[in-house]
């Protein structure tokens, strides 16, 4: 949801403002009682994201769940298109650790937009037995 995952608000808070009024309708769902439902309140978010440089869902979808999303910028690309996240249980993702998870994520992201800008692929190894 446009409104509270993570990973679309990486993406939605760097889309031309036309974009983001088709994308956030008046009916925006709550789905936890975390979620923001005013238009309003999630375009401060998407400046805030602008700002610190990630996005977060903190028990907006599924309340034990916390998500961060780093937006990956693409050289000579106007907008971003694509978003890294993490997503992991509440218990897991503390306060204590999240500012490090937010940091280690950060240079993550940056590699993958400069591999997508190169046109290059990315391939991961999934260890298989």
């Amino acid at each position: 949801p446009p409104h509270a995952a993570a990973g679309a608000k990486a993406i939605l808070a760097y889309q031309p403002s036309d974009t983001v009024e088709r994308v956030l309708t008046p009916d925006l769902p709550k789905l936890t009682r975390f979620t923001k439902t005013s238009i309003n309140d999630v375009q401060t978010e998407y400046q805030e994201i602008r700002s610190q440089g990630y996005a977060t869902c903190i028990g907006e979808i599924v309340e034990e769940l916390v998500a961060i999303a780093i937006p990956i910028s693409v050289v000579d690309s106007e907008y971003t298109d694509f978003s890294l996240g993490l997503t992991g249980p509440r218990s897991r993702v503390t306060t204590k650790r999240f500012l490090k998870l937010v940091q280690d994520l950060i240079p993550v992201a940056q590699q993958i937009g400069h591999i997508i800008a190169k046109g290059e692929t990315l391939q991961i190894g999934i260890p298989t037995e």
